[in-house]
């Protein structure tokens, strides 16, 4: 049968572990401790698996529901939900790490290398520009979160101060 809210706000803690089921695998798990956690139990490539999906009432039971459903379409489509979770994350830490700043830095560092090598008062002044006007603006943000629009404006702003 499957859950109720009520039935989720009123789950208490026990000596022992138990598991309040829902539908298609998924299931609040009621550790000792009184916490709450969604979890959803599947097979892929004949092995059993259990996917965390949150914690209650951070994860209220309709989006545990729909995270279970991602998982399922993920699931017939031939990819294992945990793999994909992961490989998320981890490009969600790249694109972190990728950020406006960092790029600049990169390109600093190549056109010191440059061959023939730019003069340098063109290297000071991209240097200059860079660090001093846009990256307090913008560097600390992703890469790919950074509109052209943006960039426009501030370099309208550079223009117009000469």
């Amino acid at each position: 049968m499957a859950l109720t809210e009520l039935t989720i706000r009123n789950a208490k803690a026990a000596e022992k572990p138990y598991k309040l089921a829902d539908t298609f695998g998924l299931y609040l798990y009621v550790a000792p401790s009184g916490s709450r956690l969604w979890r959803y139990d599947y097979v892929f490539a004949g092995r059993r698996k259990t996917m965390a999906l949150g914690r209650y009432p951070d994860t209220g039971l309709a989006n545990a529901r729909s995270a279970r459903d991602e998982a399922k379409r993920l699931i017939a489509e031939g990819l294992d939900p945990l793999v994909k979770k992961k490989l998320d994350k981890i490009a969600d830490k790249i694109g972190r790490a990728n950020t406006f700043e960092s790029i600049c830095d990169e390109l600093l560092a190549r056109l010191e290398e440059r061959e023939p090598p730019l003069a340098p008062i063109t290297l000071a002044k991209k240097r200059w520009i860079l660090k001093e006007i846009v990256c307090p603006e913008i560097g600390k943000r992703p890469i790919a979160d950074i509109k052209a629009a943006e960039l426009l404006v501030i370099l309208r702003r550079l223009e117009s101060a000469g």
